[in-house]
């Protein structure tokens, strides 16, 4: 696992009651298939998640393209997917050249696997992509600080001079972007800081975005495959690669947090 060459401490598995996680998202990315554009296309795949995934609605992409003869930029636009539980907790994304599954909560990171080899098993058996790009795993935290100390939520060595009690009095935001490589084009981008207000994720539909001051958490692992070394795409595979990048953002989220504030999460029974 990629966290074991940072020499982490081992933490002891815990299931928060209260886990500041505010959007978990994994993508798979493949070879482009333009049939996935037509939702005529699409419909099997459709059927076969509507269960689970009753909400459907057609999105819009805008780019440009640019034409080899003329130079010209042209206007382009692509049609995405999107399938949603009935409370719009979880959701699945389908484009010409990727999937992806996100949810802004779930109980274990079981039902998290549960559904993703649901959503896979879909892929494979009715869009049939042929080779995987880059599969990844997101997890999006913010930790509303309250009343509290910085000192008392995150560790020092991340935060660096807000560790100091005069820049935090005085910083009004704060941000660093992390990139972390390892072998066979794995990486992990961490992204936090402090920020005077609102979310990094969008509301859903009829919400109103959160206010007060928060620190972000983002964790982001994952592999580009290029060259012979292509995914294959099978859901056991992609399936195991997530179970431990899953493990990797949680030694770096344990790693990151006080003990303090570990405790003050608290522990399912």
């Amino acid at each position: 696992m990629l966290a074991e060459r940072l020499r982490l401490t081992e933490p002891d598995r815990i299931v928060f009651e209260r886990p500041p996680v505010v959007l978990t998202i994994f993508q798979v990315r493949f070879s482009n298939l333009s049939e996935i554009t037509e939702q005529s296309y699409i419909e099997s795949f459709k059927r076969s998640v509507q269960k689970e995934y009753p909400i459907f609605s057609p999105l819009k992409q805008t780019g440009v393209q640019f034409d080899a003869l003329s130079g010209q930029a042209l206007p382009l636009e692509t049609n995405h997917w999107r399938f949603a539980d009935e409370k719009e907790n979880w959701a699945v994304v389908l484009a010409a050249d990727f999937l992806a599954l996100e949810t802004r909560r779930y109980e274990h990171f079981e039902d998290f696997l549960s559904r993703l080899r649901f959503v896979l098993d879909a892929l494979v058996k009715h869009i049939r992509p042929k080779v995987g790009i880059r599969l990844g795993l997101r997890y999006v935290n913010e930790i509303r600080i309250g009343t509290e100390s910085l000192s008392s939520v995150i560790r020092q060595e991340l935060l660096g001079p807000l560790s100091v009690s005069g820049f935090e009095e005085y910083t009004a935001q704060s941000f660093q972007d992390i990139t972390l490589g390892f072998p066979e084009d794995q990486a992990i981008q961490i992204r936090h800081g402090l920020f005077p207000d609102g979310s990094a994720v969008p509301p859903r539909p009829k919400e109103l975005p959160p206010t007060g001051p928060f620190y972000l958490l983002d964790f982001d692992a994952y592999r580009t495959f290029s060259g012979p070394a292509r995914l294959k795409m099978d859901t056991d595979i992609i399936h195991n690669y997530v179970k431990e990048y899953h493990d990797d953002i949680e030694k770096l989220f344990r790693w990151s947090i006080t003990k303090e504030f570990t405790e003050s999460l608290g522990a399912q029974i």
